[in-house]
């Protein structure tokens, strides 16, 4: 009789990851896991803890029964996270009265324009011999 293969605990944390549509580096972000402990997950050189495998579901929005079925259904209560770079949002200074045009320097009562607008000649700051 043929044994059916046994789905690793690596190939279905690399599945379900990229089910969801995410980097390595990412999930790292979201589960708060390091990336290079993820990478060994994935690679199956190191076998996670009860804490990491619940922070690792947390992060993918999933729960942690996904890992022994390979259903990831998504946990009630915690909204799917969207792909991509978010879009940017309206800018706060929309709807912002206009900033006033400032007076050019010369229009400024008390000062004066500048004579040349060639630059003073650096000043010799070596000591004369008397």
């Amino acid at each position: 009789m043929a044994k059916a293969k046994q789905e690793t605990f690596a190939q279905r944390l690399a599945a379900l990851r990229e089910k969801a549509g995410i980097s390595q580096y990412r999930l790292a972000q979201l589960s708060g896991v390091s990336k290079q402990a993820l990478s060994q997950l994935e690679c199956g050189t190191s076998q996670p803890s009860w804490e990491t495998v619940r922070a690792l579901a947390r992060g993918l929005g999933i729960g942690v029964a996904a890992f022994d079925t390979g259903q990831a259904e998504p946990v009630a209560g915690v909204p799917a996270r969207p792909r991509g770079r978010p879009r940017p949002t309206a800018s706060p200074l929309e709807g912002a009265p206009p900033i006033p045009e400032l007076p050019a320097r010369h229009d400024v009562p008390g000062t004066a324009p500048a004579a040349s607008n060639t630059p003073e000649k650096p000043r010799d700051r070596r000591r004369k011999r008397k």
